[in-house]
């Protein structure tokens, strides 16, 4: 594997690496959240709307009722479901 591809790989979405380093950076970021707008996290804040929000779908989206299934390459290239 080329060095230039390895980075890549490892910080695109939804790899494992890509996760931790998510929930890190929030978890960091919580600290220097202002104790005076704590409200903004949670939705007690005046800012948010009091009443519910409605959502509607589009209808015209197909319906996908097969399941995901994902391969991986072991170490010798064999595929595995």
């Amino acid at each position: 594997m080329p060095r230039d591809e390895i980075p890549a790989d490892l910080t695109a979405p939804g790899t494992p690496y890509w996760r931790l380093k998510t929930l890190m950076d929030v978890w960091c970021a919580l600290w220097f959240w202002p104790l005076d707008k704590v409200g903004l996290l949670d939705g007690s804040d005046p800012a948010y709307p009091a009443a519910p929000v409605q959502v509607s779908h589009i209808k015209d989206e197909p319906a996908y009722d097969e399941p995901v299934v994902y391969e991986t390459q072991d170490l010798y290239g064999n595929v595995q479901p």
